[in-house]
């Protein structure tokens, strides 16, 4: 059994594209998720807390839900 490797997502950080709300995939598709709501379990730290950084990079509402609610609440308020 192999597991191939897939690439991420990437979204525009800066510059041109940087606030269109898309995300873009390897596969050259694109998600436009600005306005579109989000819950993110395990959103207080590591890959949790990637993914929801991301999504409200791209105008997302996200909801960040942790074990550790003192954590979700700092992780929220660092997101604005």
């Amino acid at each position: 059994f192999i597991l191939e490797s897939t690439p991420t997502p990437t979204l525009p950080l800066s510059g041109e594209g940087a606030t269109s709300g898309a995300i873009e995939f390897p596969n050259g598709r694109t998600m436009n998720i600005k306005g579109q709501g989000a819950v993110v379990t395990g959103g207080a730290s590591g890959l949790g807390r990637a993914t929801a950084e991301m999504l409200h990079a791209a105008g997302a509402r996200v909801a960040i839900l942790d074990i550790n609610a003192k954590a979700a609440e700092e992780a929220a308020a660092a997101l604005g």
